[in-house]
């Protein structure tokens, strides 16, 4: 993933991609058969401070931008190691943000988090034999044994 700081989004696309490529591939981008795919992730600079209409306006600016895949990461679920949607920050739930996202010509992803969990889980409960918690760990550790 090429992250830059530019204030617009085409610059980034002409000087750093480019750059990027020809210093690690050894190749300038117009001359590689198959594409890189350009993907947008909302983790830098929201991180978990992210709501319905924040996404909305970020696709259509990664889609006017040439992304391909537009990812939502942390701060979707309304707690950490939960995959319950936050309804607070996506009243209408996550679907017609997906279908959104695919409208612009994107494919959309989550950001989930797997083994791990805060110490208030909603959707899944410690047991003896389900789950296995540390306290040394922060978050606390979760492993679900099946």
């Amino acid at each position: 993933m090429v992250y830059n700081n530019h204030k617009d989004p085409d610059e980034m696309l002409n000087t750093a991609v480019p750059d990027f490529v020809r210093k690690h591939m050894g190749i300038r981008l117009s001359e590689l058969a198959q594409k890189p795919t350009f993907v947008y992730n909302t983790w830098v600079p929201f991180r978990k401070n992210i709501n319905e209409k924040l996404i909305m306006g970020l696709a259509k600016a990664a889609a006017d931008a040439g992304m391909k895949e537009f990812i939502i990461d942390d701060g979707w679920a309304d707690n950490y190691g939960d995959w319950i949607i936050d309804t607070k920050k996506f009243p209408n739930g996550l679907k017609p943000v997906f279908d959104y996202i695919k409208s612009l010509g994107m494919k959309p992803g989550i950001w989930v988090s797997v083994g791990s969990a805060s110490r208030i889980v909603k959707s899944t409960k410690p047991t003896r034999t389900g789950s296995c918690w540390t306290k040394s760990s922060n978050p606390p550790t979760c492993m679900k044994m099946t």
